[in-house]
C-alpha cells in the first residue's frame, strides 16, 4: 500500500537510500528538523522523526509517528495525535552515547579537569587545594535502570566502582551491580553514594524525586548527572545542595524548566556543568 513517510532525521545519503530501498512502493520527503514545514507534515502518513508538535497537530490522517528520543511526552498530549495513529519511540538507542557523555562528566568533575580548564583560560598555573578522589571503589547509585542507566552501570563497574541499582521495584541484580534496589530504598542508598546518576522518565512518580529534603541526604561531597528528565529535579534546591556543600557538583544535560533561564544560579558554579540536551544526540557515527 502507497505511503507518504516524511523523515525528519539527520540521515548520510546511503541511509536514505537504504531506507527507499526498503519500501520502494513508498514516497519520501527528507527534512532537516530545523527544515521542516507544515506542509510537508501536512503531507505525511509516517513521521519519522520529532517533528514540531504544532505542526503534527495539525495532521489528523498521521497514522505512524517515530520519536527520536525515548521519552516522547510532548507527542501523547490529548489532541497532538489522532486517537488511532500508532506511537513508538527510541528507547534502546542512547544507551552508548548518553553513557559515554556521563563518563566524561563524572570524570571530568571527580578529577578537577573543568576548573582546570577555567585556570587555564586565565593563564592560571594554581594547584586545586583538595584530595584528589578515585574512581575505583567509588559508590555509584544508578537511579533508573534502563537501557541508559544500566549501560553507565556496567562502564562504571569496568572502572572498578561499586554499583547500587535504582529501579521502581526491587529486581534481580545483575553482575555489574552490588544490589537492585526498589524506590522504596533509595533514602538508605544516598548516604553511601559518591555518585548520583539519573536516567529516569518524566512521571508524576519521579517529578522532583531529588527535592530539597532528598538532597539533604546525600553523602557531603557526592556529584549528581542527570540525563533523564530536569522534572526530576528541583533545580533551586540542588543550587543550593552545591553551594551550601552538600553536593560537591553537578552535571546537567536536562534541567527544569528547560532551557534554564540565564538568571538562575546553577548556570554561575564552578562545579556544574551544563549541555543543551545533547548527550544522546545522534553523536555516534553512524
Amino acid at each position: 500500500m502507497h505511503k507518504k513517510v516524511l523523515v525528519c532525521l539527520p540521515l548520510s545519503d546511503a541511509h536514505r537510500a537504504a531506507l527507499e530501498a526498503s519500501v520502494p512502493e513508498f514516497e519520501f520527503r527528507f527534512n532537516a528538523l530545523d527544515d521542516v514545514h507544515a506542509e510537508d507534515v501536512l503531507w505525511a502518513d509516517v513521521v519519522l522523526g520529532n517533528a514540531p508538535v504544532s505542526m503534527l497537530s495539525q495532521n489528523k490522517h498521521i497514522e505512524w509517528f517515530q520519536s527520536n528520543s525515548a521519552g516522547p511526552d510532548p507527542y501523547l498530549k490529548p489532541g497532538v495525535l489522532p486517537e488511532d495513529c500508532v506511537v513508538t519511540n527510541a528507547t534502546g538507542a542512547y544507551g552508548l552515547a548518553i553513557s559515554e557523555w556521563m563518563l566524561a562528566m563524572w570524570l571530568g568533575i571527580q578529577k578537577d579537569m573543568f576548573l582546570y580548564r577555567d585556570r587555564q583560560n586565565q593563564r592560571k598555573w594554581a594547584p586545586i587545594d583538595r584530595p584528589v578522589r578515585g574512581i575505583t571503589g567509588a559508590r555509584v547509585l544508578c537511579v533508573g535502570m534502563g537501557d541508559i542507566g544500566s549501560s553507565f552501570a556496567r562502564r562504571a563497574h569496568a572502572l572498578g566502582a561499586e554499583v547500587v541499582g535504582v529501579r521502581r521495584h526491587a529486581a534481580d541484580c545483575p553482575p555489574y551491580c552490588l544490589r537492585v534496589v526498589g524506590t522504596d530504598k533509595l533514602d538508605e542508598e544516598l548516604p553511601a553514594a559518591d555518585l548520583i546518576a539519573l536516567s529516569l522518565p518524566g512521571t508524576p512518580e519521579t517529578d522532583h524525586l531529588f527535592n530539597a529534603a532528598r538532597l539533604a541526604k546525600c553523602k557531603p561531597g557526592a556529584i549528581l548527572l542527570n540525563v533523564g528528565r530536569g522534572t526530576a529535579v528541583d533545580s533551586d534546591a540542588l543550587a543550593a545542595a552545591i553551594q551550601n556543600g552538600i553536593l560537591y557538583g553537578a552535571a546537567l544535560d536536562v534541567t527544569a524548566p528547560e532551557p534554564l533561564p540565564p538568571e538562575h544560579p546553577l548556570w554561575g558554579l564552578e562545579t556544574v556543568l551544563i549541555t543543551p540536551h545533547i548527550s544522546g544526540r545522534f553523536s555516534l557515527p553512524r
